[in-house]
């Protein structure tokens, strides 16, 4: 499932690209009008919080073992417990955003330990280390929403997703 559901959006593939501070963007930019509803694409725990940088976030714990982390939210929906589909919030600009999007980043709580940039930990109070983020562009598909996320195993898709 796609965190915009079926709504019309547009893609900014800008995994690892720099951003000020010295860190490197870490997730998948997906623009679309304000309001569009955001959805939790896995059953978990959505919780609230405010960034500077991501303005009103959610960190989103998954029933998947995975965590997600949703930004520049204009909204929150639901929170707390919540299923696949619900609406945790509503597309924005808030934070440092530069135009209406959704940062969505993908977090593999198995994953290697990173160090988190010097800015994020002083200004957003990040933990020194975190969770590797893998881009979940690897793993969305917008055409084929029954299509497997990239796991061992399974073979990667011949085609990178586009919108429909």
């Amino acid at each position: 499932m796609c965190p915009t559901g079926d709504a019309a959006v547009g893609f900014g593939d800008t995994w690892g690209a720099p951003r000020s501070g010295g860190r490197r963007h870490q997730g998948v930019d997906m623009i679309g009008p304000r309001g569009t509803p955001i959805l939790a694409i896995v059953d978990g725990f959505a919780v609230s919080g405010e960034r500077e940088l991501g303005g009103h976030t959610i960190h989103f714990v998954g029933s998947d073992g995975n965590n997600y982390f949703y930004g520049h939210l204009d909204e929150y929906g639901l929170l707390g417990e919540v299923l696949a589909g619900d609406i945790i919030g509503y597309m924005g600009d808030t934070g440092n955003a530069d135009g209406c999007h959704l940062h969505y980043e993908l977090i593999r709580m198995d994953g290697a330990w990173m160090t988190v940039a010097r800015q994020r930990v002083k200004e957003d109070g990040y933990p020194r280390q975190v969770r590797e983020r893998i881009d979940p562009l690897r793993v969305l598909s917008l055409r084929d929403k029954d299509a497997a996320r990239l796991v061992p195993g399974i073979e990667r898709p011949k085609a990178p997703p586009r919108l429909k």
